[in-house]
């Protein structure tokens, strides 16, 4: 057992940084984007989809898929089902003013539609994974002293 809370500790630390890295680029990645016609665009929008998608799956369920089932439960416990659930509110207030700043921006500088969804998606997605990232790295800071 106590190897498992070793490795459930480290697959934890690892996937705060993991999460933190990944809504920075995540964020980094709409700038890339286009809303272009061309085949590579289709491409890359799919791809994006695809990411966030995975993005949302694993803040919804806590990652860690290919670890034991042992592990996983521990990383995956009280503390982490909470930060999980305050990182999910803080990513849709963050996508509710992202959704209001581009409805007045879009008055000025028109947005087509799926600019739009996807600066809100974006936002409101990299903001819960590094609220969360956050939460779980301020947890191990307290565990360790």
């Amino acid at each position: 057992m106590t190897c498992d809370i070793d490795m459930a500790e480290r697959a934890g630390r690892r996937r705060a940084r993991i999460v933190i890295a990944s809504a920075a680029v995540f964020v980094a990645t709409l700038a890339a984007s286009t809303s272009e016609q061309r085949l590579v665009d289709h491409v890359r929008m799919i791809g994006w989809v695809a990411w966030g998608a995975m993005l949302l799956i694993v803040l919804a369920g806590g990652g860690g898929w290919f670890q034991p089932l042992g592990v996983r439960k521990l990383m995956n416990d009280d503390v982490t089902r909470d930060n999980r659930q305050r990182s999910l509110a803080v990513g849709f207030w963050v996508a509710m003013g992202t959704a209001a700043l581009t409805f007045v921006v879009d008055r000025y500088k028109p947005f087509q539609g799926q600019d739009a969804s996807r600066i809100i998606i974006t936002f409101g997605i990299a903001a819960a994974l590094f609220w969360f990232g956050k939460l779980e790295r301020s947890a191990y800071r307290h565990q360790d002293q």
